[in-house]
């Protein structure tokens, strides 16, 4: 089914795609809401977290992300952000996930979606158009899912613990601790984390840190300080971990 609309008669309007220009400087926050379109952000600089019920999404620059419609976020935006969003009417979302993702930009999404950002409201979208709006689509579609994604849990108590750890990302303390301060066994905090996340709890404490160390560069911390805040023995290590999940070193990655 074509991605516009099935019925030949309904095209899609002007006002069915809308553009956002994203621009900010410093850290700041959107408070979580929901719109009926779904929206692709496209960032060409500094990073943006989107935050949902479902999980936490990183989007360093030269990322696209992906929410769609209906679905509640925020966002928190790190650094100089520049950028767009492309708010598009659910006729035109079929082909995307029904899941919030990130994905890698490739050379050819970045200046299709800048042209589509230069479009005037209220003109009529003609052949080319729709064809620029199918290569976007076919583009989306192939691209590769960097693992940029924080699951949360669903259960209570999982879920006040992956808050407390992302809130102190430098905690260190023991899973007897940490299993003692919400009320379960060792044994049953593991088997339960790694059943609602998929990640065991030591990933996902792992995944949390290096998220936040994002957060720190981005804001122009530099790599020792972002090492030492987030209680790892030296920066060395810090570098390597960061090397081996993002495949740069972190002064490289956000470049």
């Amino acid at each position: 089914m074509s991605p516009f609309r099935a019925n030949a008669g309904s095209p899609v309007l002007p006002q069915d795609i809308l553009v956002r220009r994203l621009r900010s400087e410093g850290t700041e926050e959107r408070e979580g809401h929901s719109h009926e379109h779904g929206q692709l952000f496209c960032v060409l600089q500094g990073l943006t977290v989107v935050d949902t019920d479902a999980g936490r999404w990183l989007m360093p620059s030269n990322r696209l992300g992906w929410i769609p419609p209906g679905v509640r976020h925020g966002a928190q935006y790190f650094g100089a952000i520049a950028g767009w969003s492309l708010y598009l009417h659910p006729d035109i979302c079929e082909p995307l996930p029904d899941e919030p993702c990130v994905y890698e930009a490739n050379a050819l999404m970045t200046p299709v979606i800048a042209r589509i950002a230069e479009w005037t409201a209220g003109e009529p979208l003609d052949a080319p158009r729709r064809r620029l709006l199918h290569v976007l689509m076919d583009e989306i579609q192939a691209a590769q899912q960097p693992a940029l994604h924080l699951p949360m849990p669903r259960d209570q108590r999982l879920l006040r613990l992956s808050h407390k750890l992302l809130a102190t990302p430098e905690n260190n303390d023991s899973l007897l601790a940490l299993a003692s301060d919400i009320g379960l066994s060792e044994r049953t905090l593991t088997r339960k984390f790694r059943e609602e996340t998929g990640l065991s709890l030591g990933q996902w404490r792992q995944l949390a840190r290096l998220a936040r160390a994002l957060e720190l560069l981005a804001q122009g911390v530099s790599v020792t300080q972002t090492a030492l805040d987030l209680g790892y023995d030296s920066v060395s290590a810090f570098i390597a971990l960061f090397r081996r999940y993002f495949g740069e070193t972190p002064g490289r990655y956000l470049k």
